[in-house]
């Protein structure tokens, strides 16, 4: 038992600082959580990125990828709402909402639902 310590011990030694630095997990809130990485029990040599490339992100869950695009929709219907509501977006032109300033606080209503659907996306 010792001896496996040991050639860990001496595997780490041998390590850069940044492959040390990369032995501690950062989503352990500052405490040093010690993951046991593959590059020391067969490999020599840690998987480093490749300088520059991008990096992929892990897979949203569809339920964010529902609120962000129901809420960006929401947010574009209600500037729209706001714009007619106001007079400042006459389009359509034989629209009834143009000039009508109800419409521009169902569209403040509305964008703010979108932008409260966008931070829970994001979240």
């Amino acid at each position: 038992m010792a001896d496996q310590s040991s050639s860990v011990i001496a595997r780490q030694a041998r390590l850069s600082l940044a492959d040390r630095l990369a032995l501690y997990s950062i989503e352990s809130y500052g405490h040093p959580a010690r993951r046991f990485p593959k590059c020391l029990t067969n490999r020599t040599v840690p998987e480093r990125p490749i300088a520059g490339a991008r990096v992929q992100r892990q897979p949203r869950n569809p339920m964010a990828k529902l609120l962000l695009t129901v809420g960006f929709l929401a947010l574009a219907v209600g500037l729209l709402w706001i714009g007619q509501g106001t007079g400042a977006i006459k389009w359509p032109e034989q629209s009834f909402m143009i000039n009508q300033i109800q419409w521009a606080g169902y569209g403040m209503a509305l964008a703010a639902f979108g932008l409260i659907l966008i931070w829970q996306g994001k979240r």
